[in-house]
């Protein structure tokens, strides 16, 4: 917030003796401002007060403007607004074009099918230990196997998300790479 303070000492302790009238447009902030924007003071062998008095600018940001990143990259296909234009919540800011969509949106359906095959296949293998037609090593495999794909698939679900796509409605017909 300060961008500059005089370090003189001797100037220090004459200002801390003049009438704050003195300044041109004094700014007085709580304790809980000071602590929100990172000042601290220090106790000193010399005077030591909360207030400090010094010369420099401060910046304030304007008010109801958003900085928007991207959460992956891409190529700006569409985009309709300048910096400072007014928009609406939901509004379509930008669409941003990549493979790298397209290759998640992949791996995503893959997973979802190799998923359904190891539920199946962990419920079968379950039943068969039950009857003792089949070892434990063989059900505890599907299990692995049902259980890795499900992270995997859960991970990408939340990467498609991220990125602003709907994957409950995702299927082999509406894969895009926007």
């Amino acid at each position: 917030m300060l961008l500059s303070c005089n370090k003189d000492t001797d100037k220090q302790l004459s200002d801390l003796s003049t009438d704050i009238t003195d300044l041109e447009k004094p700014i007085r902030l709580t304790d809980a401002q000071a602590l929100s924007v990172g000042i601290v003071t220090c106790p000193t062998d010399s005077l030591y007060t909360n207030s400090i008095f010094c010369e420099g600018e401060t910046m304030v940001p304007p008010e109801n403007s958003v900085f928007i990143t991207a959460p992956a990259g891409g190529i700006v296909r569409f985009s309709q607004w300048q910096p400072g234009d007014y928009v609406r919540k939901g509004q379509l800011l930008t669409v941003l074009e990549h493979s790298d969509y397209l290759k998640i949106q992949q791996e995503y359906l893959e997973t979802k099918s190799q998923w359904e095959y190891y539920k199946e296949e962990f419920k079968r293998q379950g039943e068969l230990t039950v009857e003792n037609a089949t070892s434990v090593k063989i059900m505890q495999q599907a299990q692995v196997n049902f259980r890795t794909t499900e992270v995997r698939l859960i991970s990408l679900k939340n990467q498609l998300e991220l990125l602003g796509i709907k994957s409950d409605s995702l299927n082999i017909e509406n894969i895009t790479y926007s």
